[in-house]
């Protein structure tokens, strides 16, 4: 992904906060819905954690990484704070955000500007 991310201005990723998977299997497995929990724990296999898309956006150089696709939804503040610990370190410097559907991403023809607004 590094390779391919290079030059870049924006990365666009997917990313599953695996802790937080976790705990929602656990209460699955514990509310005696444990086929629900061991499904929970095979979607960890197949993505990338934030700390991951950070690392990866860091080796690549992008300015602006975008997360798309949060795996668990990110239904308030404690959760979007608890899904993106240890992102900031992995990032290093440059933009991160979490997008919401209506997220308009703009680059702007001859410049270096990357603009973003929130349509809805």
């Amino acid at each position: 992904m590094v390779r391919f991310s290079k030059g870049a201005d924006v990365l666009v990723h997917d990313a599953l906060n695996r802790d937080m998977v976790e705990m929602l299997a656990k209460a699955l497995d514990a509310s005696g819905n444990s086929r629900a929990g061991t499904m929970a724990r095979q979607v960890i296999a197949y993505h990338t954690s934030p700390v991951e898309a950070a690392a990866i956006a860091k080796e690549a150089g992008v300015p602006l990484l975008v997360f798309t696709h949060e795996v668990p939804p990110l239904r308030n503040g404690l959760m979007r704070r608890m899904f993106m610990r240890g992102v900031a370190d992995a990032r290093g410097p440059g933009e991160t955000i979490l997008a919401k559907d209506g997220l308009l991403i703009s680059l702007p023809k001859g410049t270096k500007d990357i603009q973003t607004k929130q349509l809805f």
